[in-house]
């Protein structure tokens, strides 16, 4: 904290800060930002018990 964050690369600190990575504003080196906990563009998949039916469909889906 308090502190400037130099890039590893070139040694400047301007920061391009997005959800997930952050890129060196003057030779791009994108690093990844610590605390992103999975927030913005990743996966999510939800895994449930129940069959899913296709809208209008009553019967058991055959190929």
């Amino acid at each position: 904290m308090g502190e400037a964050n130099h890039c590893p690369s070139c040694g400047r600190s301007q920061w391009l800060v997005g959800r997930i990575m952050a890129e060196c504003a003057y030779c791009e080196t994108a690093l990844p930002l610590e605390n992103n906990r999975g927030v913005g563009a990743c996966a999510r998949f939800v895994q449930t018990d129940a069959a899913v039916q296709p809208v209008g469909r009553s019967g058991p889906l055959t190929a």
